[in-house]
């Protein structure tokens, strides 16, 4: 059964988390393009905590993507339950 929150929350982190791997960025260096804390986003980039709307829309210029491009999975999902 899809569950919103979690399913989000997790498909958003899978996306930001291959994003930076096909860009070869590491966690520290998208923390220190962000402003955003190591640890929070050690946190969301692992899925425990969901990202904000201003933090998707930061991590998208960071790392030169659309915001689309990073929400496009989990609205797939979303729109498919």
């Amino acid at each position: 059964m899809f569950e919103m929150g979690r399913d989000v929350k997790a498909s958003v982190a899978a996306e930001v988390r291959a994003v930076m791997g096909r860009k070869q960025i590491s966690g520290a260096d998208l923390s220190d393009s962000t402003g955003i804390a190591r640890s929070t986003l050690a946190r969301k980039i692992n899925g425990r905590v969901g990202f904000t709307v201003d933090e998707i829309f930061t991590i998208a210029s960071a790392l030169e993507v659309s915001v689309v491009d990073l929400v496009s999975p989990a609205a797939s999902q979303w729109s498919a339950a």
